[in-house]
């Protein structure tokens, strides 16, 4: 991965904004590029990443593409197959090698469901709300050594023939002093574990397992 520029910028109403250059890996596992700012007209837009954090709110957001436009050499996802693949992630998250322990889910309505994740003894408690074939959005509820975080997951053509799923992890804490300089790390792991799953997809879709009759 190349290295990241992370640069304070002063603006007004106590915003920041983080700059990153943009990431371009081999095969186009990863595109960190075109990140919105919330406040556009607060927000200068220079060469690079920008994404804003208003106020105390964490915000983090990163594209990874999935289907490069003209390019050839890896085949094709189609919008079903990878929404199949996301599906996993909601239903069975310990499918994937970087996964939880096991989990379990309990439909609450139409399109959302209530989940229990464990990694060994810890237990997460989120909901999940599904726009079929659009997005899905994990709200994670607050723990005494966890501050409740949401994760968009958005399924995005900004072009015809290319395809990517725009990550956006937010929640409405104050990053504390103490917490600042591991912010970084904690992105990177976010990252990895989201490029992580696009791979563990591709191999699904590789072997058939995301087909219409596909099993996980």
């Amino acid at each position: 991965m190349s290295s990241r520029d992370q640069r304070l910028v002063p603006l007004s109403v106590g915003e920041i904004c983080v700059l990153a250059e943009g990431l371009d890996q081999t095969m186009g596992w990863v595109a960190l590029m075109g990140a919105k700012c919330s406040h556009p007209r607060q927000c200068p837009r220079v060469a690079g990443e920008v994404g804003c954090y208003p106020g105390p709110a964490m915000r983090y957001e990163h594209l990874i593409e999935i289907n490069s436009q003209g390019f050839s050499a890896i085949p094709a996802f189609t919008r079903e197959e990878l929404w199949r693949g996301l599906l996993v992630r909601v239903y069975e998250p310990e499918s994937f090698p970087v996964g939880p322990d096991d989990s379990e889910w309990k439909e609450e309505s139409p399109g959302r469901l209530s989940r229990i994740v464990r990694f060994g003894r810890l237990e997460i408690h989120d909901s999940v709300t599904l726009e079929p074939m659009q997005r899905i959005v994990f709200d994670a509820q607050a723990r005494e050594d966890m501050a409740a975080m949401r994760l968009t997951i958005t399924l995005e053509e900004p072009a015809p023939g290319a395809m990517v799923l725009r990550f956006v992890y937010e929640n409405d804490t104050a990053i504390s002093a103490a917490e600042a300089p591991y912010e970084d790390l904690r992105h990177g792991a976010w990252l990895e574990n989201d490029r992580d799953m696009v791979r563990t997809l591709r191999a699904w879709r590789d072997q058939g397992r995301l087909g219409a009759h596909g099993t996980h």
